[in-house]
């Protein structure tokens, strides 16, 4: 049976136990005592944080939608990356790589017991968010160089690359049209910009986020 420590932001929340296509998640004591304490999710609350949530086929469903969903180009390259992992596998895998502020964290290692903060440049694999539909990357882009670099190690990048989609074509400038067009209204959004994507065997190189999308239009 694996065990894992769920955390948000650097306070852990609970336990989570799987093995045999079943899982439990409780809460620690000291999280449910705990004054004004951060909300993992609203239907925990609801329902009680001093019952176990178990499923008897794979992972809760708080869980289950953390990660990358089926049909998404990200699962079918992750799918393929770890030769069809299944939800729990994947989970490990991606624990620091969640949406928001949760993590994921193997009992057994000493970094669950104290998580990096989020957003930290620690040593280690490369880690970011890899939640939702659209197949993204962290990546850095030195001063000094006109395109962007994939690092290889620590807990990501200054700038978040967003591919293309595939059936999605003008994904990229709707994004960025959406994002300029929230700043012009005031709202304070992340640097963004149109890079060129390069095609063929050399992995493609893309300029300047804080927020970046990729496209085939050059900035």
């Amino acid at each position: 049976m694996s065990e894992a420590t769920v955390w948000l932001r650097d306070v852990q929340v609970g336990t989570l136990g799987f093995a045999s296509g079943s899982s439990a998640f409780r809460f620690e004591r000291n999280y449910r005592d705990m004054p004004n304490r951060p909300v993992l999710s609203q239907q925990f609350e609801q329902r009680g944080l001093d019952r176990a949530y178990q499923s008897g086929a794979g992972l809760p469903a708080f869980f289950v939608h953390l990660l990358p969903p089926n049909g998404s180009e990200l699962r079918a390259l992750l799918d393929r990356m770890l030769e069809n992992p299944g939800d729990a596998r994947l989970l490990e895998h991606l624990g620091q790589s969640l949406p928001g502020a949760v993590r994921v964290l193997l009992a057994r290692t000493a970094e669950a017991q104290t998580p990096a903060p989020a957003g930290s440049q620690a040593s280690g694999p490369l880690r970011f968010s890899l939640g939702g539909m659209q197949l993204k990357f962290s990546a850095d882009k030195p001063s000094w160089e006109p395109r962007f670099a994939l690092p290889a190690a620590g807990l990501g990048g200054q700038w978040i690359l967003k591919a293309p989609a595939m059936g999605w074509p003008d994904l990229a400038r709707t994004e960025r049209l959406v994002t300029a067009w929230a700043g012009l209204l005031g709202i304070t959004v992340p640097e963004s910009g149109l890079v060129a994507a390069l095609q063929g065997p050399e992995p493609a190189r893309v300029p300047p986020r804080r927020h970046a999308v990729a496209g085939n239009t050059p900035l």
